[in-house]
């Protein structure tokens, strides 16, 4: 790896991780893509060179997420119908992250989650037989994932599967 990209990839890091960590205590309209450079120890140009806007940076972070998540779980959740044992792991995952999901449904950008899912199935969708199947998992998975973050995680991932399987998958 080269000098040129490793400080990309810390610009990238740097960036990311000071707006989440702004998005904490402030809502993105307050923020000011000026502060957020000059917190993150960057130039303007350098967030430029990386995303279009604020909404890029958490488009990254998410797809970021995703990737650990499926190198953590070597298998695509699109491809398996009805699985339970899938998506108590998924569901684990995503409750690892909700502070992300918090952070999202208080600035109204829980869609920016939503498009991941979907770009995930458009990603599937190469050569499937049934792409209509995966645009309603992804649209299911995603439902399903902010009723639960929506209602503070009321249930556990175990009694979200199991109410899934018993009256959707039976």
């Amino acid at each position: 790896m080269t000098a040129q990209h490793q400080t990309n990839e810390q610009v990238i890091h740097s960036i990311t991780d000071t707006l989440l960590s702004l998005l904490k205590t402030q809502m993105m309209e307050e923020i000011r893509i000026v502060d957020l450079v000059r917190l993150a120890g960057v130039s303007r140009n350098s967030f430029y060179r990386n995303f279009k806007d604020k909404d890029d940076v958490l488009r990254h972070y998410i797809s970021e997420v995703t990737d650990i998540w499926y190198q953590k779980v070597n298998r695509d959740f699109l491809s398996h119908k009805k699985d339970y044992q899938f998506f108590v792991p998924l569901l684990h995952y995503l409750h690892e992250h909700r502070d992300l999901a918090s952070i999202l449904i208080r600035n109204g950008k829980l869609i920016l989650l939503k498009e991941e899912f979907d770009r995930r199935a458009l990603i599937r969708l190469n050569g499937v037989e049934d792409p209509w199947y995966f645009a309603y998992v992804s649209g299911g998975v995603f439902s399903v994932y902010r009723r639960w973050a929506e209602t503070g995680y009321e249930k556990t991932p175990e009694e979200i599967a199991e109410h899934l399987f018993k009256s959707v998958w039976h």
